[in-house]
C-alpha cells in the first residue's frame, strides 16, 4: 500500500496532456514481473494482488497497469477528475480495487463496493491513502494530518491528531486480522492503533530515513512491516525479513512499496516525476521545480535551488491557476500536477493586455496574443473598511477591485508611494480613483487589499525592468 503527501483540490481540474513522459520502474526482491516503462503520467501507487503473485500500479491521472496475477478491472484515465489520484487499494480477492483522489473521492472498479467518500465536503488536509478492510466491506481513509475516516465495516481505532504528532502522515497499514492499523509518517515514525503491535520505527532506533519516508507494506502475519524512503531505503520491523535492497534507476525516486507473496519480500515502485520541496529545503529537487515553474511562465526570479519567498509566490500562482489549495508549498500533489501541466493561458488571444483574474487571484501578461508571464496577486478584499489615516481623518469605503476594461494611464517610476491606505511600490495606475498594480510586502493567497492588485516587490521590479506593463497598455479585470 502506498501514498504520497498531497493536498485537497478545491476546484475542477481536468488534467491535460503531459508536458513530458514519465519513466516508471519496479524493483526489489519480489518476483520480477515488469513495469510500464514510459507512461504519460507519473506513477503514484503500487498495490499487491492479494490472490497471487502480481501487482497494480496507478498513475496520477487514474491510469491502472496490471502485472502478473493482478487483474485489470478498469481505470479513470481520460475521465475529468476533481483531484489527482493518490492511491489504489485492492479488494480481498483481487477482483477489483478502489482508486482515491486527494479530495477524498473514491472510484470503485470490479467487485469493489461503494461505501462512501469525503468528496464534496470540507476536509482539513488532503487525503493521502486508502486501505481496505480484510473482508472488503469497507475502508479506512487517511489525510496528511493523520486523520482517519472510516467507511462501511471499517472500525476507527485512533488517529495522529489525537496523540499530537507533528510529522506528515503518508500511509495507513491495516493488520490482516482487521483489528488495528499503523499510521506511517514521513520521518519514519510508525504509530500503532487497536491491536497493531508496536514493533518499531526509525526514530525509536535512532535512525534517519534516506530521504522522506513514502509508505509501507505489512507482512502476511500482521506482525511486522517494511517502510520505504524516497531514495530507495527499505527498513524492516517485527517479523518483516530484512532483504537486500535492489537499486532504483538513476534519476528516479520511490513512490511506493508492496508486499510480495509470502517469503519473497516486496516490490518497490519508482518514478522520475518531481519530488516535493518543503520550506527550508534546498537542492536539485528544488531546482527542478523552479525550472518547471519558470518554463511554464510562472515568474519566480532566479533559479537557485532554495525554497524561498519568490518560489512560494510562483507555486501559489500555479496552485491558483490549477485549482489546487493555495498554500504556496510545493507538496507532492502540487508537483505531481506541475510535472504534467500545460502552460497557463489567459483569455485574450490577440494583442497586448494585462488580465487580472479576480477569482483565481493571478495576473496574466499577454504579448502579441501569447501569455508570457503569470504573477501571484491579491486584489480587493470586498470588505467595507473604516480606518483612521494621516491627519486624524477617517477613511471609509469598499475594498473592491472594479471589473471592466481599463488602461494604465500613470505610474511611479521608483520607490514607495505612501497613500492614505498604505504603501505602494512603483505603482501602475489603471483607474482614475487610484487603483493600481503595485508591489507590496504581503501578497497572500486571498483577496486582502483595499482595491489594488498587489504583487511582490521583486515581481514589480521585474515588471518594470521587462516593460511588461507600459503606459497605455490595456487592463482587463474580470
Amino acid at each position: 500500500m502506498f501514498l504520497v503527501v498531497v493536498a485537497l483540490v478545491l476546484a475542477l481540474t481536468v488534467f491535460a496532456s503531459p508536458a513530458r513522459a514519465a519513466e516508471t520502474s519496479v524493483t526489489g526482491p519480489g518476483p520480477a514481473l515488469g513495469a510500464p516503462g514510459t507512461v504519460a503520467h507519473p506513477a503514484v501507487a503500487i498495490a499487491a494482488d492479494p490472490s497471487g503473485a502480481g501487482y497494480w500500479l496507478a498513475s496520477s491521472d487514474g491510469g491502472v497497469f496490471s502485472f502478473g496475477s493482478a487483474r485489470f478491472s478498469g481505470a479513470a484515465a481520460g475521465t475529468p477528475l476533481h483531484a489527482p489520484i493518490v492511491d489504489l487499494a485492492p479488494t480481498p480477492d483481487g477482483g477489483g480495487y478502489w482508486l482515491v483522489g486527494s479530495d477524498g473521492a473514491v472510484l470503485p472498479f470490479g467487485d469493489a463496493g461503494s461505501y462512501g467518500s469525503l468528496a464534496g465536503g470540507p476536509i482539513p488536509t488532503p487525503v493521502v491513502a486508502l486501505t481496505a478492510t480484510p473482508g472488503g466491506g469497507g475502508y479506512w481513509m487517511l489525510t496528511s494530518d493523520g486523520g482517519v475516516f472510516t467507511f462501511g465495516t471499517a472500525t476507527f481505532y485512533g488517529s495522529l491528531p489525537g496523540i499530537n504528532v507533528k510529522a506528515r502522515a503518508v500511509d495507513l497499514l491495516a493488520r490482516p486480522q482487521g483489528d488495528g492499523y499503523w499510521i506511517v509518517d514521513d520521518q519514519g515514525g510508525v504509530h500503532p492503533f487497536g491491536a497493531a503491535p508496536g514493533v518499531g520505527s526509525l526514530p525509536a532506533v535512532g535512525a534517519k530515513p534516506n530521504g522522506r519516508v513514502v509508505g509501507g507494506a505489512v507482512t502476511a502475519t500482521g506482525g511486522g512491516y517494511w517502510i520505504a524512503s524516497l531514495a530507495g531505503g527499505v527498513y524492516a520491523f517485527g517479523d518483516a525479513t530484512p532483504v537486500p535492497v535492489a537499486p532504483i534507476p538513476a534519476g528516479q525516486h520511490v513512490v511506493g512499496i508492496a508486499a510480495a507473496p509470502a517469503g519473497q519480500g516486496y516490490w518497490v515502485a519508482a518514478s522520475d516525476g518531481l519530488i516535493a520541496a518543503y520550506p527550508g529545503e534546498q537542492g536539485d529537487h528544488v531546482r527542478a521545480i523552479q525550472q518547471r515553474l519558470t518554463s511554464l511562465g510562472y515568474w519566480m526570479g532566479p533559479i537557485d535551488g532554495h525554497t524561498g519567498s519568490l518560489m512560494t509566490q510562483a507555486v501559489m500562482a500555479f496552485q491558483k491557476y490549477s485549482g489546487l489549495p493555495r498554500t504556496g508549498i510545493a507538496d507532492q500533489i502540487t508537483v505531481d500536477a506541475l510535472s504534467i501541466a500545460p502552460a497557463p493561458v489567459a483569455r485574450t488571444t490577440t494583442g497586448n493586455i494585462v488580465e487580472i483574474d479576480k477569482p483565481r487571484q493571478i495576473i496574466f501578461v499577454v504579448q502579441n496574443g501569447k501569455t508570457v508571464a503569470v504573477f501571484n496577486s491579491s486584489t480587493g478584499s470586498n470588505v467595507p473598511f473604516r480606518e483612521r489615516v494621516a491627519g486624524g481623518r477617517v477613511a471609509t469605503g469598499d475594498a473592491v477591485t472594479p471589473v471592466g476594461r481599463f488602461t494604465i494611464t500613470r505610474e511611479l517610476t521608483n520607490g514607495w508611494r505612501t497613500s492614505d491606505l498604505g504603501q505602494l511600490w512603483r505603482p501602475k495606475y489603471f483607474t482614475s480613483s487610484g487603483i493600481a498594480v503595485h508591489g507590496a510586502t504581503s501578497v497572500p493567497a486571498f483577496p486582502a487589499s483595499h482595491g489594488c492588485a498587489r504583487v511582490s516587490v521583486p515581481a514589480m521590479n521585474f515588471i518594470w525592468d521587462a516593460n511588461l506593463m507600459p503606459k497605455g497598455i490595456a487592463v482587463w479585470v474580470y
